[in-house]
């Protein structure tokens, strides 16, 4: 298999979980505003407080377990598919842009850990300072991935009109 195919099989497998999360999202955890890691301009307390009361103890352990394993892998997969088109099909100075995507999963990850204790602490637990973070680590992630995405999308088109 070439790098480009390894490529195009990650950047499909990331595409398609991200649909997949999307999806299981909606129907299990977008009760109220929806699930606190689609946020994209963050969250407040009140925001939180509201979601976990709203939030059924089934899918509380749905969002702990086969969510969070889902959202650990697929932003892997992601991440991976856009540093390596990133890299690819940048000149050599552009290449560091590859970390990019390699940050938006350091926030993603980070953001998920700061979700599953919120989770975990329920509402007895909620603590302002933790949802600060998590809600500062669900926009950074947003603002990464959605750079990363736009630096592939550069780098792509313009290696394709040099070829």
């Amino acid at each position: 298999m070439t790098a480009k195919q390894v490529l195009a099989v990650l950047m499909t497998l990331g595409v398609l979980g991200f649909v997949v999360l999307i999806v299981l999202s909606e129907q299990r955890l977008g009760v109220g505003e929806g699930l606190l890691d689609g946020r994209i301009g963050g969250y407040t307390v009140q925001d939180v407080y509201l979601y976990l009361q709203q939030l059924s103890p089934q899918d509380r352990a749905f969002y702990l377990g086969p969510f969070r394993t889902l959202d650990t892998v697929v932003p892997l997969v992601m991440a991976l598919g856009l540093a390596g088109m990133i890299w690819l099909h940048s000149a050599p100075i552009l290449r560091v842009t590859a970390l990019l995507p390699l940050f938006y999963l350091g926030f993603d990850w980070y953001e998920n850990a700061l979700v599953a204790q919120i989770l975990t602490d329920g509402l007895k637990g909620l603590d302002m300072h933790l949802v600060n973070k998590a809600s500062q680590m669900t926009v950074a992630k947003w603002a990464f991935l959605l750079a990363s995405i736009g630096v592939t999308i550069l780098a792509w088109r313009k290696a394709r009109v040099a070829t």
